[in-house]
């Protein structure tokens, strides 16, 4: 197989595990906010003030979770531009000694 459509394939692999990692991980965590703001809206033993620290914590790890969303995501663009102008330099090189073989 060649060695350069291998390297796509596994950073395509790798890039859509990441990418549904972050998607399962912002399932979860808007079910078990919808769970945890339903507890809190039926329980009226809860403080007010308790409400008011767990919604707080829960904004807290949305913009965290955004943010490294975010984050990533530059860094994958990053990585693609890095190595893409190696790589298009690469397939140039080989079809230039290509057609020096073959002449």
């Amino acid at each position: 197989m060649n060695q350069e459509k291998m390297t796509k394939q596994m950073e395509s692999l790798y890039r859509t595990m990441f990418d549904s990692s972050l998607n399962a991980l912002a399932t979860v965590h808007n079910y078990t906010e919808r769970v945890v703001f339903s507890s809190l809206e039926k329980s009226p033993w809860i403080p007010e003030e308790s409400k008011v620290l767990v919604h707080a914590w829960l904004n807290v790890y949305k913009k965290g979770y955004d943010d490294f969303r975010t984050r990533a995501l530059e860094e994958y663009e990053r990585y693609e531009a890095a190595f893409k102008p190696v790589k298009e330099a690469d397939t140039v090189e080989k079809s230039e000694k290509l057609k020096k073989r073959k002449a």
